[in-house]
């Protein structure tokens, strides 16, 4: 499960009204407000996701399996290093700008300055580790170098979030995309000069720049922001506030990701490089359900707030929704598994394919649990979500252990199923629980 950072609502600050979900016409607005939000977020993310797989196919058949595990799991370590590195903060930042509206422009900055303190940790963290263990999946100085796009990014993101804030995702969605976008052109030219990894890094730090800097003007020129110094108290309370979303991000991402880690460290490159040709996929299929709840999340937190009815009734729909859309996809997955793997990554990835298989069989469950940690997230239920995942990646980290130690990367694979299917069964129990004492607001 990844919890996908999401904004409840919008703010006085937008010239859009406020969404409104009372009376006969709440479902309308609600449904307007997430076609709305679902298009410029899910155009992002389908950028993003088919971008990411071009990537990772060129990389691939440019530099063979060996070198393109090794890319992908630096890949992970960065991706991760920026959920880490958020703290948090782009969940709250939202709820902040909609309590305080006036103080929007210093809880944007203050939020900026408090994630460049994150991510400087964060970098030297894996430069410590890069010194530390040996090993070419781990070290060099080419994956402290790529450690830099944690910075970049995170501070993109924040002002990605400030637009979502204002009611204005669609430039969230265009910056995001277009993020993407240059990453794939640039490392497309790189790889016509010269074919190495460090060329790859290259390319994606010079894409995250460029996005940074049209991140901030456009910014700039639509909501006219201004740099502010950062106020010690604010940074404090925003840290202080932010710390639930910050653990149960942190525990989520490390839970979602340790089979590729932990494949790194008790198996080779090749083995790293087959399982993450077939963890792509899952971690594409999962963003789907991700990108709904993103759509969803800020119209849902405000039903819950202005009406309970209303609540309730979107709630139920939306999980049905997405167990059937789950119960789809896991069964195409499965089926077309050798198609996906074969014709577009080749023959070398034939052990791939039963990787893919057996991963498809948990998309439905990744689906729901999604769902399930922002429903809770809605009724301010962060604690509960965190111990969850907390126990459940402990319980990863075990059958991690046992399973590659005994099915190389296979275990790892069945490793995430069972887990997948345990935090379902658990969330099934808090449901349980609701309908018997009602919502407990």
């Amino acid at each position: 499960m990844i919890i996908n950072a999401a904004v409840p609502g919008s703010s006085g600050l937008s010239n859009e009204p406020s969404i409104k979900t009372t009376g006969r016409s709440g479902g309308s607005v609600f449904t307007k407000a997430i076609v709305r939000n679902a298009i410029s977020i899910f155009g992002a993310r389908f950028i993003n996701a088919l971008s990411s797989l071009l990537i990772f196919l060129i990389v691939s058949h440019q530099l063979g399996k060996e070198l393109f595990g090794i890319f992908a799991l630096w890949n992970t370590i960065i991706s991760s290093g920026i959920i880490i590195a958020n703290f948090g903060t782009d969940i709250l930042i939202i709820k902040m700008i909609k309590e305080d509206p006036a103080a929007a422009n210093e809880i944007l900055f203050s939020t900026i300055y408090l994630k460049i303190i994150t991510s400087l940790l964060i970098v030297f963290l894996i430069a410590v580790g890069s010194t530390l263990y040996e090993s070419d999946l781990w070290s060099g100085g080419i994956l402290v170098f790529y450690s830099t796009t944690i910075l970049i990014n995170v501070i993109s993101q924040s002002f990605w979030f400030y637009s979502d804030a204002l009611n204005k995702m669609e430039y969230h969605g265009f910056l995001w995309a277009a993020s993407n976008i240059l990453k794939l052109f640039f490392i497309y030219i790189g790889f016509m000069l010269k074919k190495n990894l460090s060329t790859a890094i290259g390319a994606v730090i010079l894409a995250e720049g460029l996005t940074l800097v049209l991140s901030y003007g456009m910014l700039k020129w639509k909501f006219q922001i201004r740099r502010t110094q950062a106020v010690l108290s604010r940074l404090a309370f925003i840290a202080g506030r932010a710390w639930p979303f910050a653990a149960l991000l942190i525990v989520s991402v490390l839970y979602s990701r340790f089979d590729l880690f932990m494949v790194g460290f008790l198996c080779d490159a090749r083995a790293v490089g087959e399982y993450a040709a077939a963890s792509k996929f899952l971690e594409m299929i999962s963003l789907l359900s991700g990108t709904l709840m993103i759509a969803v999340f800020p119209v849902l937190q405000s039903d819950y707030l202005k009406n309970d009815k209303a609540f309730r009734k979107q709630a139920k729909r939306m999980g049905l929704s997405l167990l059937a859309a789950g119960t789809i996809t896991s069964l195409l997955v499965f089926y077309f598994s050798d198609i996906l793997i074969l014709r577009l990554y080749g023959s070398a990835f034939q052990d791939s394919v039963i990787l893919l298989k057996i991963l498809s069989m948990g998309i439905i469950f990744i689906f729901i649990n999604n769902y399930m940690a922002y429903y809770h997230l809605v009724l301010n239920r962060e604690k509960t979500v965190l111990y969850l995942v907390v126990g459940i990646a402990g319980f990863n980290v075990l059958l991690n252990f046992y399973g590659i130690g005994r099915y190389q990367h296979r275990g790892a694979a069945m490793a995430r199923i069972v887990s997948e299917v345990i935090l379902f069964m658990f969330y099934i129990l808090l449901l349980c629980r609701d309908y018997q004492r009602g919502l407990n607001r």
